[in-house]
């Protein structure tokens, strides 16, 4: 390629090339390359995680495996949350619940609490914004509810405006999870530009970028809703 066709001049990766094999990074003559994350065995994870036992002991903490997807990985998964139970540590999973239910009868014996998303409970606007439907995402949860009685659930909505932050979503996913006693609570985590530059490192196109946070107003207008239907109010 010519400079004529680069106007800014600079060298760029062909993603369409990369196998995500990582030797580039460790030959790169600028050092202009990282690789985050490495692999780790079981043992390895724990141990580093044991590092500040004496505070999770403190604070009722512990491990929480979040994403990408957790459940993806059923056996690592469930091969760490087990042997941080054996040492006593409390466990914890975000997780989106797009999985084989295979994969979740493997993981959820082992997390004691489980956060899981509630994006959008209507088929089509699910699949419009997520590429998906949600068919599989809801018959794993109701049936993750009743199967796993004794864990806690905590149900989450990714808030984004004009996309799920209206007073209908939220009222259904309440719907769906008040039947459930072990579903403790109902969070709403507001959208947040932080993972924009992220795309950049990876040669993609930052679709959000006309995205806003919801205002504060929206949120304390939702979260009234849900703490009315978890008998909470401003006074407790």
């Amino acid at each position: 390629m010519g400079s004529g066709d680069r106007p800014d001049d600079k060298v760029r990766i062909n993603w369409d090339l990369c196998t995500n094999c990582a030797a580039c990074v460790s030959v790169c003559p600028t050092k202009a390359l990282y690789l985050f994350g490495q692999e780790m065995t079981v043992n390895q994870v724990i141990d580093e995680v044991e590092q500040d036992q004496s505070f999770y002991r403190e604070s009722g903490g512990g491990i929480t495996l979040s994403g990408g997807e957790c459940q993806l990985q059923p056996d690592f998964s469930a091969a760490l949350l087990a042997e941080a139970h054996q040492r006593g540590i409390n466990t914890a999973i975000e997780t989106a619940f797009n999985v084989p239910w295979a994969n979740v009868e493997k993981v959820l014996p082992h997390v004691d609490v489980i956060l899981h998303d509630h994006k959008l409970t209507d088929l089509e606007r699910h699949r419009e914004w997520t590429a998906v439907p949600n068919r599989r995402i809801r018959e794993n949860i109701k049936r993750a509810y009743e199967t796993f009685p004794d864990k806690k659930f905590i149900a989450r909505t990714p808030l984004i405006p004009g996309v799920n932050d209206d007073e209908e979503h939220i009222r259904a996913v309440l719907d769906l999870i008040r039947p459930y006693p072990n579903v403790v609570d109902c969070e709403l985590l507001p959208y947040m530009r932080f993972g924009e530059s992220k795309y950049e490192f990876l040669g993609r196109i930052y679709e959000m970028k006309d995205f806003e946070p919801p205002t504060p107003e929206t949120l304390q207008r939702l979260r009234a809703i849900i703490d009315e239907a978890f008998g909470r109010n401003e006074a407790t």
